[in-house]
């Protein structure tokens, strides 16, 4: 599915999404959602006929999610969706900044997306508690929110976020997990931590028994970079260099993004597979959808 906005005269966003089985799961847990937020005017009454009862401004801003429901446990997809949903609700109805030109980066603006995780973290465990079968359902969950030329990005787990700036590929992201902890106090090698089981077990998720432990981090895009957002399924096969030659390549982002899809799965595709990535290019400029 390939979605595009513009801004004229400033910018153009060319999304892409994917998602797969993998070659091993009975289920995909995971979820992704690229939505496009936008003023709004419900027309409830006229003196003349409107060709449409609802008035779209501009596009106001762009969110991304990834979301990877607990590969083995139970209602994994379940919590994935659910997490994104509530997320969404959440920002729809409660944050102040929604179609702000240049949302404040204060601290009144961290915690709002700091609460609305907390929030969708209540509700996944109250949903989990209520229905015997979900017990113990949880998910990561990263956020990738664009209000040019501002990216701010709320994660929790192991799916990650990735920037990419003239032709350099930077993880925003630092995965939640046992074996990257271990790896930042010195136990774990890199090499170590590729091979650790430790590597894809989490300290913090939603829906956990712990609060999760939500982070914030902001860039500043440029035209011409691009937004990466998967869950581990593409992280356990294809490294920083290789995603970083993909996206940097002239293929569009819906090839690249099947192009993730199939190199997962030929490498074994042993975990769901989820991608999202979004390019900031000028108006009219060469790379399509």
């Amino acid at each position: 599915m390939d979605l595009l906005a513009a801004k004229p005269t400033m910018v153009e966003f060319k999304f892409s999404g994917a998602s797969d089985i993998g070659k091993v799961r009975e289920s995909n847990q995971d979820q992704f959602l690229i939505a496009q937020l936008h003023k709004v005017m419900q027309v409830a009454q006229s003196s003349f006929e409107l060709g449409n009862a609802t008035i779209c401004g501009d596009a106001m801003g762009t969110l991304m999610f990834v979301a990877d429901g607990i590969g083995g446990g139970p209602a994994g997809d379940v919590a994935s969706r659910m997490a994104i949903e509530e997320v969404c609700r959440f920002v729809l109805n409660s944050m102040h900044w929604l179609h702000s030109e240049d949302p404040s980066p204060s601290s009144e603006f961290g915690q709002d997306l700091v609460a609305a995780f907390e929030r969708t973290h209540r509700v996944v465990r109250r949903n989990a508690d209520s229905h015997f079968e979900r017990t113990g359902m949880g998910t990561t969950l990263t956020l990738a929110y664009i209000v040019w030329p501002n990216l701010y990005v709320v994660h929790v787990g192991d799916s990650r976020c990735y920037h990419l700036h003239q032709d350099s590929l930077i993880r925003i992201t630092t995965d939640q997990t046992i074996g990257q902890a271990l790896r930042e106090q010195g136990v774990l090698s890199a090499k170590d931590l590729e091979d650790s089981h430790y590597g894809h077990m989490l300290w913090s998720c939603i829906g956990a028994v712990d609060d999760p432990t939500a982070v914030i981090y902001q860039r500043r895009l440029a035209v011409g970079d691009a937004v990466l957002l998967c869950s581990d399924g593409v992280t356990k096969y294809l490294s920083d260099d290789e995603l970083n030659q993909l996206i940097s390549s002239s293929l569009s982002c819906h090839e690249i993004c099947e192009t993730v899809i199939d190199r997962c799965n030929e490498a074994g595709g042993a975990d769901n597979i989820s991608v999202v990535l979004t390019r900031c290019v000028a108006p009219d400029g060469p790379r399509g959808h």
